[in-house]
């Protein structure tokens, strides 16, 4: 996986929005400023808590692709509005920012990557769907036996190892209410894997 590539926000992005072009306008000020023009020694402890956490451009950026890339109206007028909120003081644009990045983005960051598809092939359960469909009883009430428990998620997972999707034929023919006849399951034999349709 190639390494991600910091990129400035585009020069010119066209907004209908005044507030909206107004608050782009500001995440390019505050992308464009070096902190130390405006932090004094009096507050130069606190702000560099913050700036070791936010540089400028990082808020400036998470702020402006933020704007860019929100998905509805709503969510770019919000964006909007909560940075032409912080009066144009650094300070409040990196907190404002510090929230998205720490309370929005980092929280559904994979370290791993993007989380892959699942297939029909790797998922031995039914879809959402098909499980609403057969309307499964609610759970069982309390004195049941062990035994009756095994029965009921036996059929709620068709007969079928939950890990393999492996039928188990001689349950399957003997349930067939259970059966749809797309059904496949696989037979172990001498030669190998053998698939037969009931």
């Amino acid at each position: 996986m190639a390494p991600v590539v910091a990129q400035p926000l585009p020069q010119h992005l066209f907004l209908n929005d005044p507030e909206s072009q107004s608050a782009y306008q500001t995440c390019q000020w505050l992308e464009g400023i070096s902190w130390q023009t405006y932090v004094s020694d009096v507050y130069k402890v606190f702000s560099e808590a913050l700036m070791v956490k936010t540089p400028a451009e990082v808020a400036a950026r998470t702020l402006g692709y933020a704007l860019v890339y929100s998905p509805t109206v709503e969510g770019w007028s919000c964006v909007a509005r909560e940075i032409n909120s912080c009066d144009g003081d650094p300070e409040t644009l990196a907190g404002l920012a510090h929230l998205y990045i720490f309370g929005l983005i980092r929280v559904f960051r994979n370290p791993k990557g993007p989380t892959p598809l699942v297939s029909v092939d790797q998922s031995p359960r039914l879809s959402f769907e098909i499980d609403t469909d057969l309307h499964y009883e609610t759970p069982l009430p309390p004195g049941k036996t062990p035994q009756a428990l095994k029965e009921k998620i036996m059929h709620r997972d068709r007969r079928r190892c939950v890990f393999t999707a492996k039928g188990d034929r001689p349950s399957l023919l003997q349930n067939t209410d259970i059966i749809r006849p797309e059904v496949n399951f696989r037979i172990w034999t001498t030669v190998g894997y053998d698939y037969a349709i009931i």
